[in-house]
Parts: C-alpha cells; sequence; structure tokens
C-alpha cells in the first residue's frame, strides 16, 4: 500500500508535466505560424 501512495504523485507530476510541455509546443507552433508577433520568450535572452 505504501508504494502506491508514493508512486501516485509521481504520475500527477508526470501529467502535469507531459501537459505543460504539449502547451509550450502548440505556443511555439503557433508563434512560428504568425512570425508577424514577437516571441516574448526570446526578448530577455538578447539583453546583456
Amino acid at each position: 500500500m505504501k508504494e502506491a501512495i508514493l508512486n501516485r504523485p509521481w504520475l500527477f507530476i508526470l501529467a502535469g508535466y507531459l501537459f505543460a510541455m504539449s502547451a509550450w509546443a502548440v505556443m511555439v507552433t503557433i508563434a512560428i505560424r504568425h512570425q508577424d508577433t514577437a516571441v516574448p520568450i526570446a526578448v530577455p535572452a538578447k539583453h546583456p
């Protein structure tokens, strides 16, 4: 029983991680399709 309880949080973390990565991938694809709009993530990287 203890192993099942300890393994449950990792499943939620993994599911949330995969969901976040998929959502980020969708945002990147939309940004690439609409190149006229600047990507806010790439702006801070240019600053020294």
